[in-house]
C-alpha cells in the first residue's frame, strides 16, 4: 500500500450563498499499487450528502390581504427555494440531485385560528375561520433532477393570520427533508375614536 497526499478540497460558503473551493490536503492509503505503467491508481471517493435544504424564496404582494378585503383580488404567490444536500464526507465538493418536491399543504396556524375565534370574535361578533384546512393548491416545479429547484404556487387567503406552508424534498440518495414556512395574510382593521 502506498501513502499519498491528496487535495480533497472543501467548500467555504460566503455570505451570498456561493461555494468557494479551498484546498484540503490529507494523507491517505488511497493507492494499491500501479495502474499500468507504474502510475498509482486512486481509490474513488463515494460522496455522502447532507439532507436537502428548503427555504422561503419570497411571496407577492409584499403585504397580502385577505381576499375579502383585497380590491384587486390578488391572493398570494409563493416561491420556495430548494437545494440538494452538500457533500459531508470529505469527497470533492458538490450537491446531491433533487428528485422530488411536494407541497404537503397550506394551513392556517393554530395561533391564528385561536386569535380569530377569541380576540377577533369579541371585536367583530360572528368572526370565524372561513376556509377548511389544509389547502392543496396546484404547484409548478422547475425541472428535475437538478441540484437546486424552485416550487411556485398561488392561493387565495380567506382568513387573516400566519399560514404554515409545508414542503418536502427528496434527493438522489433518498434522503428527505420537510420544512414548515410562514406566509402572512393581513386584515385591514380600523379603530374609531370619538
Amino acid at each position: 500500500t502506498l501513502f499519498r497526499s491528496w487535495d480533497q478540497g472543501r467548500c467555504r460558503w460566503n455570505a451570498a450563498g456561493y461555494c468557494t473551493r479551498v484546498s484540503y490536503i490529507t494523507q491517505t492509503t488511497c493507492c494499491n499499487g500501479s495502474g499500468g505503467g507504474g502510475s498509482p491508481t486512486p481509490t474513488p471517493c463515494t460522496p455522502t450528502y447532507a439532507p436537502p435544504s428548503i427555504s422561503l424564496g419570497g411571496y407577492s404582494p409584499p403585504y397580502p390581504l385577505v381576499l375579502g378585503q383585497d380590491p384587486d383580488r390578488l391572493g398570494i404567490d409563493v416561491t420556495i427555494a430548494i437545494q440538494g444536500g452538500s457533500v459531508n464526507n470529505g469527497c470533492r465538493s458538490g450537491r446531491a440531485g433533487l428528485t422530488g418536491l411536494s407541497l404537503d399543504g397550506v394551513s392556517l396556524s393554530p395561533a391564528s385560528i385561536s386569535w380569530i375565534q377569541t380576540y377577533l370574535n369579541r371585536r367583530y361578533p360572528g368572526a370565524q375561520v372561513l376556509d377548511s384546512y389544509p389547502l392543496h393548491p396546484p404547484v409548478t416545479v422547475s425541472s428535475l433532477p437538478s441540484t437546486s429547484a424552485t416550487l411556485w404556487f398561488h392561493f387565495d387567503p380567506l382568513d387573516p393570520g400566519t399560514y404554515n406552508v409545508t414542503v418536502t424534498a427528496t434527493q438522489t440518495d433518498n434522503l428527505t427533508a420537510t420544512a414548515k414556512l410562514a406566509v402572512p395574510a393581513h386584515l385591514l382593521d380600523a379603530t374609531l375614536d370619538q
